[in-house]
């Protein structure tokens, strides 16, 4: 392990982007899952991204190491799937009206005579959801150790109750219950908004 290190140093000016090899811990929190095994990139100069490689080879990275509370993040999921579906729930097309030739749950016309061909962008049936989807600027709003805190009577409906460290977020992320989420710092920062703190929140609901 040090030899590797050292021969890395020595190469270190050769280095455009490091990145990290990291897992989840799903039995942390008593998930019967297998670890998920993915890259992470450094977004640092060389120099810094160097030093925290180094430093944190072979531990833990603690969220709160990362990330603060009132910064924005994107969050990065694969979508709930919903099989092969037509092009009504796919893409919102209307429904054709009661006495429409051929189909009601259709587009219509599939395109011009030219160019001859159909194009990409006509609404067709196909796969939907299941795929993999960023959705930005997410605000964190909370990073606590204590889940007493935001546990629900009877934990949270199709997930149970929240143990250990956990992180909260303004708004909605992709995917399903107990699927992956990946957070990144925003790549497409708005200015920041006026939004409540989660006491607020928590007294307004008690109201």
């Amino acid at each position: 392990k040090d030899e590797a290190l050292t021969k890395l140093e020595d190469k270190k000016a050769e280095f455009k982007e490091i990145r990290l090899i990291v897992h989840t811990q799903p039995k942390k929190i008593s998930m019967k899952k297998k670890p998920e095994l993915f890259e992470m990139p450094l977004f640092m100069d060389a120099e810094a991204a160097w030093a925290f490689a180094k430093e944190n080879l072979g531990k833990e990275i603690d969220v709160s190491s990362v990330l603060n509370e009132g910064e924005y993040v994107d969050a990065i999921a694969i979508t709930t799937g919903k099989g092969t579906q037509g092009p009504v729930k796919r893409f919102g097309v209307k429904v054709q009206r009661r006495k429409a030739k051929g189909h009601r749950r259709f587009p219509g016309s599939i395109g011009a005579w030219n160019p001859n061909r159909v194009l990409y962008t006509v609404p067709m049936a196909g796969q939907t959801g299941f795929q993999r989807r960023t959705d930005i600027n997410k605000m964190v709003l909370k990073i606590g150790d204590n889940a007493a805190e935001i546990n629900p009577k009877g934990g949270i409906v199709g997930y149970g109750a929240v143990k250990g460290k956990y992180i909260l977020v303004q708004g909605s992320v992709p995917g399903p219950k107990k699927r992956l989420v990946i957070l990144r710092k925003s790549t497409r920062h708005n200015k920041p908004r006026d939004l409540p703190t989660i006491d607020e929140i928590s007294i307004r609901a008690q109201q």
